[in-house]
């Protein structure tokens, strides 16, 4: 199976280079939740208050992730 994307450039630009960036955009989420679950895990200087609020940043990230349909090529 193939997919194509075509763009009528230049007023496509915009979805052209969001189609374009898409990996190195996941490669990014995907490195935020992973620094964001080192640090929760491993880092012990954190405040209770900031611990708290990088677990609700977590939390949001992996709900808004889990609604993508590629969600599972995300873990």
């Amino acid at each position: 199976m193939k997919a194509k994307l075509i763009f009528n450039l230049p007023e496509d630009n915009f979805d052209f280079l969001l189609a374009t960036c898409a990996s190195d955009m996941y490669s990014i989420l995907r490195d935020l939740k992973n620094k964001l679950k080192y640090e929760l895990k491993h880092n012990d200087d954190l405040t209770q208050e900031t611990y708290e609020y990088l677990d609700k940043l977590y939390d949001e990230l992996y709900e808004e992730i889990n609604e993508l349909p590629c969600s599972k090529e995300f873990y």
